[in-house]
């Protein structure tokens, strides 16, 4: 009996020992997990903001137009519909004395239409800029 109890000594602090091991365990998956998700939300957001700079310098210079933009996860530009992100632009134009100051306001989305970053670029067009502009 003597040579039981002793067995069953050393066996309860392996047992306690594995328990805690396990659950340790269990504790960093969840955190290794929710760090994932949080490296993924990061990396659409970073995107998000990037694309929208990226328009920002391009409607500054010109070359954007106020409308709907399609782009994959590497930025290429793609039909509408079938992108990760689009990017919106919507302009006002204000009548100043020496031209017109359009301000534009850049949004963009993911697939799912939820809003991820917005920015407002604005560009002064001179009189006769303004009137080639139109």
């Amino acid at each position: 009996m003597n040579e039981r109890g002793g067995r069953l000594g050393h066996l309860i602090p392996v047992l306690l020992f594995v328990l805690f091991f396990v659950l340790c365990c269990g504790v960093l998956t969840g955190v290794f997990l929710r760090a994932a998700a949080l490296r993924q939300q990061t990396e659409v957001y970073s995107a998000a903001v990037q694309l929208c700079r990226n328009q920002a310098e391009q409607y500054r210079a010109g070359q954007a137009a106020p409308g709907s933009y399609w782009y994959d996860e590497d930025f290429r530009p793609t039909p509408a519909g079938e992108g990760a992100y689009r990017v919106e632009i919507t302009q006002t134009v204000q009548e100043q004395a020496a031209g017109q100051l359009c301000t534009g306001e850049i949004r963009a989305y993911d697939q799912k239409e939820q809003p991820l970053y917005a920015l407002e670029a604005a560009v002064f067009l001179p009189g006769e800029e303004a009137a080639h502009g139109e």
